[in-house]
């Protein structure tokens, strides 16, 4: 994706090109306290990523837990969206209405959707770390 081979697209090769770039870390805080930093792994698909996982801890208040094996929606291909199985129907329907939707699976090979990785810090100084489940590394953090 970053030296796309194909004329007139984004990436191309070509003299005085530069790639697109995707990365989105993000810090949030509560007043002055930082509660959550996240990042992710996964080319274009890392900014549906992040922002989702980032909602459904914010604005939905989920537990680490629940954010990290939330099913989530990947919306950075224009030919149409990638959709979890395991999201409700209603609401795979809305999607597809909108226009092409893939119902895809988020596991280990393909990769499907982007593995974001966060940190939560709680009020009482408590501190959470999730690996996305799909991720090789996650393994590799479990054995450490």
């Amino acid at each position: 994706m970053w030296c796309d081979p194909q004329p007139n697209q984004p990436n191309s090769i070509a003299g005085g090109k530069r790639p697109l770039t995707n990365m989105s870390p993000i810090i949030l805080k509560d007043g002055d306290r930082p509660f959550m930093a996240a990042g992710a792994s996964g080319g274009r698909r890392i900014l549906a990523a992040v922002t989702q996982v980032m909602n459904f801890i914010a604005d939905f208040g989920m537990t680490a837990d629940q954010a990290a094996h939330h099913p989530r929606i990947d919306v950075s291909d224009p030919a149409g969206v990638s959709a979890d199985p395991r999201l409700p129907a209603d609401v795979i329907a809305a999607l597809a209405k909108d226009g092409p939707t893939d119902v895809v699976e988020h596991g280990v090979m393909p990769i499907n959707y982007a593995c974001p990785n966060f940190i939560l810090r709680g009020a009482d100084g408590s501190v959470t770390g999730i690996s996305d489940a799909a991720s090789p590394w996650s393994l590799a953090v479990a054995q450490a």
